[in-house]
C-alpha cells in the first residue's frame, strides 16, 4: 500500500462514525450433536476454531473499529487466548451472552465504547465472511442508516398446507436469504431492543428489531460462500472452501 493509499484510509477512519462490532458466539450449537464437546465457535476449521476464522475477517477490515464478544461463560476463558494468539487488538470486551441471540447482542451492546456510533452484529459461526464484504456492508450503513448482507434464494419455494401438501410457489424473484454482518446506528436499533422488551417480542434476527421501528435497510450483496456453521454438512463445505481459497491465493 502506497503512501496516498495510507493517507486516504486514515482520512476515512478519523472522518467517518466509530464502528463496532458484536459477534454473537454464545450459541450451544445443539444441532452440531455433541461430539465434539463444545460450542460450534470453538470446533476446528482448517486448524483453528471456527470463531478465530471470524474474528480475523473483523480485525481485518478497514471500517471496523472495536470488537466485542459475546460467549458462553465456560468458554470465555478460551476465547480470550484465542483472541491473544491471533493477535485479535481491536476486542475490547468479551462478555457473557443470555439465554437467546437477543438477549446475547443486548449484553454486548451494554459494552460498547462510548463512541460507537453504529454496530456490525455478526454470527460468531460465520468463519468464511471476507473484510471486503464487512467493509461494504459498513458503508451502506453509514449513508443509509442501516444495511445487511443478502443472496438471491436459489431453489423454488412452496407454500406447505396444514395437511402436508403443496399448496402453492412461492415468487422467489423479491426474495432473499439475510446473512450477516447486519449494521445498524446504534441509538435506532437500541430502541428497537427497547420495544422488543416492552412488546416481549423475542427475534430471532436483527433485522426484525429495525424493520418492526419501520426504518429501512439497505441490501447489500453477499456471497453464497457466506455460511453459518451449523450442521456437520457446513464444516465440509467451509474446510472445502477455505481450501480453495489458499490455492488461490498460492497462484
Amino acid at each position: 500500500m502506497g503512501f496516498l493509499d495510507r493517507f486516504w484510509k486514515k482520512r476515512e477512519r478519523e472522518s467517518r462514525p466509530h464502528v463496532t462490532a458484536i459477534i454473537a458466539a454464545a450459541g450451544s450449537g445443539s444441532r452440531m450433536g455433541d461430539s465434539y464437546g463444545c460450542g460450534k465457535q470453538l470446533i476446528e476449521l482448517r486448524g483453528e476454531p471456527v470463531i478465530a476464522h471470524t474474528l480475523r475477517a473483523f480485525q481485518r477490515a478497514e471500517t471496523i473499529d472495536e470488537i466485542v464478544i459475546v460467549a458462553r461463560e465456560e468458554e470465555l476463558v478460551t476465547i480470550a487466548d484465542i483472541v491473544k494468539g491471533i493477535e485479535a487488538d481491536k476486542v475490547t470486551e468479551i462478555v457473557v451472552g443470555g439465554s437467546s441471540r437477543q438477549e446475547s447482542v443486548s449484553k454486548g451492546l451494554s459494552r460498547v465504547s462510548p463512541k460507537s456510533h453504529f454496530i456490525a452484529i455478526h454470527d460468531g459461526a460465520r468463519p468464511l465472511i471476507r473484510p471486503e464484504l464487512i467493509d461494504r456492508t459498513a458503508r451502506a450503513a453509514l449513508e443509509h442508516g442501516a444495511a445487511a448482507v443478502g443472496v438471491p434464494v436459489k431453489d423454488t419455494l412452496k407454500h406447505v398446507s396444514a395437511g402436508g401438501f403443496i399448496a402453492g410457489t412461492v415468487d422467489r424473484e423479491t426474495l432473499v436469504q439475510i446473512q450477516t454482518p447486519q449494521i445498524f446506528e446504534l441509538k435506532q436499533y437500541a430502541a428497537g431492543i427497547a420495544l422488543a422488551v416492552t412488546e416481549g417480542a423475542e427475534y430471532t434476527d436483527d433485522c426484525q428489531l429495525y424493520e418492526r421501528l419501520g426504518k429501512p435497510i439497505r441490501l447489500v450483496p453477499g456471497d453464497y460462500e457466506n455460511i453459518k456453521i451449523t450442521t456437520r454438512e457446513d464444516l465440509d463445505i467451509a474446510e472445502a472452501v477455505l481450501e480453495r481459497r489458499v490455492e488461490e491465493l498460492l497462484r
